[in-house]
């Protein structure tokens, strides 16, 4: 029987559900797979940043949520917004909730060949490639940290842990820039690890402690950590956030814990039902806007090791 947390969810992902918007395609073996992209004014090629959608969510809804079409043109850098088979990504879990046995796409592969379409048509920086997304989106970035690192020149997680299955196999060939953000009070990707979604069939993760000392292994750095507790500029959202930097790194390695946040992007805009999405997800903090602090760490970090 499935868990009352489980049939929150399923009335979320009924809430949230909208058409998506047009998108380009590119072949894949037998797959036709689809994205959206937005390029500033000018001519590249650009930095380029992959933003893989949430799980039952869509690459349009994300685009217009996070705000980051609107700061690409403030900063000078290309978006690309992937588009998942079954509304998802295959992230290394065991999730046979959304792929039967055998059948999961080679998303891997999808993220190669989007890449070298944007390089070859000079919108994309092969020296500037940064994966980000949410939740199933957030695991799809860390399989590729694991996969294609080679690739990637900073990677940002979002209320995402390490999948159990994928911490076995994974071996980055080098150091990666990487920041997870991260809600204390998430109630489908546990701080602590465990389950996803009190479902056993949609995998699980380890904790966030767990997965931070994976990336701090991966990165070379010391077990010394810096703590700052950022300003709470807004009080009513009941949450703070605290950076937590690890020390004599290869690769930056920071996260941004959300006290008292819940399975929310901080800063993201809720266009309609924002207090049901409160309900069911928890806290959203507002003292800084997720892409924005994203950027500037990518931005921060542009050495490829």
């Amino acid at each position: 029987m499935r868990s009352a947390r489980a049939l929150v969810f399923a009335a979320m992902v009924a809430l949230l559900a909208t058409n998506p918007l047009s998108a380009e395609t590119i072949e894949i073996g037998d797959l036709s797979r689809e994205y959206l992209l937005h390029t500033p004014s000018g001519s590249g090629p650009w930095p380029l940043v992959v933003v893989f959608h949430g799980g039952n969510d869509r690459a349009n809804r994300i685009r217009r949520r996070m705000g980051w079409d609107d700061l690409a043109d403030q900063e000078g850098f290309a978006v690309v917004y992937p588009i998942g088979v079954n509304r998802g990504w295959n992230d290394g879990r065991s999730n046979t909730v959304r792929y039967d046995a055998g059948k999961a796409p080679d998303d891997v592969a999808f993220f190669d060949a989007l890449l070298d379409v944007l390089i070859e048509q000079a919108v994309a920086d092969p020296s500037r490639i940064y994966v980000t997304g949410p939740s199933n989106g957030g695991m799809m970035t860390m399989r590729l940290m694991c996969d294609r690192s080679e690739r990637i020149a900073g990677a940002a997680p979002l209320i995402a842990n390490l999948p159990v299955n994928l911490e076995p196999v994974c071996h980055p060939i080098r150091a990666i820039p990487v920041m997870v953000i991260n809600g204390r009070n998430d109630g489908l990707v546990p701080w602590d690890g465990g389950v996803v979604a009190d479902n056993e069939e949609r995998g699980s993760v380890l904790s966030t402690e767990e997965t931070m000392e994976f990336w701090r292994r991966v990165n070379g750095c010391s077990d010394q950590t810096g703590r700052q507790d950022l300003a709470n500029l807004e009080q009513d959202d009941e949450s703070t956030i605290t950076r937590v930097s690890w020390q004599a790194c290869n690769a930056a390695t920071e996260l941004l814990q959300v006290n008292g946040g819940g399975h929310r992007v901080p800063g993201d805009d809720i266009p309609f039902g924002s207090r049901l999405i409160d309900a069911l997800l928890g806290n959203q903090n507002e003292d800084v806007q997720a892409a924005e602090e994203i950027w500037k760490f990518f931005s921060r970090s542009t050495e490829i090791h």
